[in-house]
């Protein structure tokens, strides 16, 4: 039988160009569903959010988000029609910007739905 359950992450804040995790690792036995990824510029300038996945240390980029405006929020980088899957113990999602940010990190909250195969 298969459970579901819903969950978030954040709010967390980045940290210009360093990679920040937003979205660990499931548990062994758990598959992890990113179904929402919500990214609130805070700055004083456009910036632009890159979201990467990472497996065991190796971060690869998968999205950028378009140029966001101080103040707006993007949510484009996953939803229920695409969808980004956290399959192992070692998969994590993390964001950085492409440039430094002038005055405040941009925040990011995460949306998942997390499932088990229960014995």
């Amino acid at each position: 039988m298969q459970s579901t359950d819903l969950g978030r992450f954040g709010p967390t804040t980045l940290n210009g160009i360093t990679p920040v995790q937003i979205c660990p690792a499931p548990a062994s036995g758990f598959k992890r569903e990113v179904v929402g990824i919500a990214t609130t510029n805070l700055d004083t300038l456009s910036v632009t959010p890159i979201l990467q996945f990472d497996v065991s240390g190796t971060k690869t980029e998968i999205d950028r988000s378009p140029l966001l405006t101080p103040g707006a929020t993007d949510k484009t980088m996953a939803s229920v029609n695409n969808p980004h899957h956290l399959t192992g113990t070692t998969d994590s999602l993390y964001m950085k910007l492409a440039a430094a940010i002038t005055t405040n990190n941009p925040t990011v909250m995460v949306y998942f739905k997390e499932t088990t195969d229960d014995a």
